[in-house]
């Protein structure tokens, strides 16, 4: 069913190219292609003009068939926010870092070929493609959600972050133009929240006080627990960290290429969710769902000072005097905690400690089992939040 009408998209994909074969295989474990289909392809073409053989080894995502996963995950919105990142965003921050002769390449997106999308008469897309490079064909990996980032796989992941941010805010300054009228228009994002009944939250609340309860915690954390943890105001945005932000950047959405055990080099993944917010929100999301505890417990500090330092590094690339302080910083990632991360950390905890064999957007998360690697995170975000006054 899907490989006869796949040839069908790669012809309006490739029309200078005669598709002499393609094949297409599973890359992913069970349960974890939610939200989007993902298979490999091997595609075979020869162009019309040269008669040149190429073949392209590639990672092809596409909307899921079955319509509960769609609307769970509103696949028809964040694949073609995905899709307009990869052909009009990213172009654009590559060409205003040319124009601006900065001198930090950007190689942490992957290689991106083509896509299409056909909208239906209802303006929900009924065929689609998105085909970019197969990152496992130059060894990159996926870091097991359970064992976290190393110290030099946080580092390396945090420096291509503040990378990240620095262009977008740079651009936003220098050539505002430019940012508002091809980038911020498409970092619309792809929120959930609003739409989850509030006894979600009371599931959390319960689960949290129950952790807190069995560790003698309850009388010092209980009650800023729960104050704090509600579903998210996204209200307004501090204009000075508001940029391009990826939305969901946790350890499943990066690829690490490691030589014996050092990182070597890295790749983001899955932008369906950039939003134009506050560069803090990536950063601490990644922090609380992406490192290993021991490490995250060790240098929590040390890693919000090296990401500032960088972003700082990064923008003075482009001849821009920065004008953000440490002070300004700090009040911008508390003003971010309490507005939305508390409980989106929270959240979080349910996926990362379930195993990917059996997790599934759709699950009733009333029947999760709390894991002892699920109480520990818990205890290890209340604790790091509260040391930061952030609850």
């Amino acid at each position: 069913m899907f490989a006869t009408s796949f040839k069908e998209i790669l012809v309006k994909v490739f029309p200078d190219n005669e598709i002499v074969s393609h094949e297409v295989f599973p890359i992913l474990s069970a349960g974890d292609n939610y939200g989007v289909e993902v298979l490999g392809v091997s595609v075979s073409t020869k162009d019309k003009s040269t008669n040149e053989d190429k073949v392209i080894h590639g990672v092809v995502k596409m909307i899921p068939e079955d319509s509960k996963n769609r609307v769970a995950t509103r696949s028809n919105d964040s694949f073609l926010n995905e899709i307009i990142f990869y052909n009009r965003v990213i172009p654009a921050l590559e060409q205003f870092r040319l124009d601006k002769n900065a001198v930090s390449p950007i190689k942490f997106f992957p290689i991106y070929y083509a896509a299409y999308a056909n909208l239906d008469d209802k303006n929900e897309v009924s065929q689609s493609l998105l085909l970019i490079e197969n990152l496992t064909k130059n060894n990159y990996v996926k870091v097991p959600r359970h064992l976290g980032f190393d110290l030099d796989s946080a580092r390396m992941v945090l420096n291509d972050l503040a990378h990240f941010h620095a262009i977008t805010i740079a651009c936003k300054i220098l050539e505002p133009n430019i940012f508002n009228k091809q980038i911020k228009p498409h970092l619309k994002g792809v929120y959930f929240e609003k739409n989850l009944p509030d006894t979600i939250y009371e599931k959390y609340y319960e689960d949290c006080f129950q952790i807190l309860h069995n560790k003698k915690l309850c009388n010092i954390y209980g009650d800023r627990v729960k104050a704090n943890l509600k579903k998210p105001n996204r209200g307004k945005i501090n204009e000075d960290f508001a940029t391009c932000t990826h939305g969901d950047y946790w350890i499943d959405h990066n690829l690490l290429q490691f030589e014996d055990v050092h990182p070597m080099a890295h790749k983001m993944l899955n932008f369906q969710k950039c939003v134009y917010n506050s560069l803090t929100d990536d950063l601490i999301l990644f922090l609380f769902t992406s490192i290993n505890n021991k490490i995250l417990e060790s240098n929590f500090e040390d890693f919000l000072h090296f990401y500032f330092l960088k972003f700082i590094d990064f923008v003075e690339e482009f001849k821009i005097k920065p004008k953000w302080t440490v002070a300004q910083f700090e009040a911008e990632l508390r003003f971010s905690a309490q507005k939305a991360l508390f409980t989106r950390c929270i959240s979080m905890v349910y996926p990362m400690c379930r195993s990917i064999e059996r997790f599934n957007p759709n699950d009733n998360i009333n029947t999760f089992p709390l894991s002892e690697a699920h109480k520990e995170k818990i205890v290890l975000i209340i604790l790091l939040f509260a040391s930061k006054k952030w609850i």
